[in-house]
């Protein structure tokens, strides 16, 4: 149940007396001085004295022994207390968890960045090798394919320098041709006979 020690709350109840408690006095009734306070008013949520229980103004209300409510209070309390060391405990255990959750994380991502850098580290290596080889197979291509023209280039340059040359031929000989033409032409002519 919840309950209040509503010490002095309602100053239409009685209430403690304001002079401060020296250690180990009970309070007094300020309605019936010589009366300790000793019971709790339920219904009115005040402590009183046995006085106002019987004759005064809690006559007619559930009281119960102020003790018994201290007790049952200071146990609510405690395990109020309880529960907020409880719940403050399993907040730092989550705290500590979250932590070593980030701890790991952090592990694992340099982990994968440095795993991650060394596959291209390595497939960088491999493609620069793949691409040295193809230059030097290139290179050896075009060697090959050069080295080919240039041959059949000389080829044909050894076969013009042995063809004969029209502008090459002397002039005695073509002279020569000419009369010896002229000389068949004026024997294969049949000579007239007069008749």
């Amino acid at each position: 149940m919840g309950m209040s020690l509503g010490w002095g709350c309602h100053p239409s109840r009685a209430t403690l007396s304001s002079r401060p408690l020296k250690k180990g006095e009970h309070p007094m009734c300020k309605e019936h001085e010589d009366e300790r306070i000793n019971i709790y008013c339920v219904t009115c949520e005040v402590p009183t004295c046995s006085m106002c229980k019987v004759f005064g103004a809690h006559k007619d209300c559930e009281v119960a022994p102020l003790q018994t409510i201290f007790q049952g209070q200071k146990t609510e309390l405690n395990n109020c207390i309880s529960m907020l060391v409880a719940g403050n405990d399993r907040i730092q255990t989550i705290i500590s968890q979250l932590e070593d959750s980030c701890r790991s994380t952090e592990e694992n991502s340099e982990a994968a960045k440095r795993e991650l850098c060394a596959r291209f580290d390595a497939l960088a290596a491999l493609l620069e090798e793949k691409k040295s080889e193809l230059l030097q197979r290139i290179t050896r291509e075009q060697g090959n394919k050069t080295g080919f023209v240039q041959g059949l280039i000389r080829q044909y340059k050894e076969q013009l320098e042995k063809m004969p040359s029209s502008s090459s031929k002397p002039e005695e000989d073509e002279e020569y041709f000419d009369g010896e033409e002229e000389e068949v032409e004026e024997d294969a002519v049949p000579k007239r006979t007069v008749m």
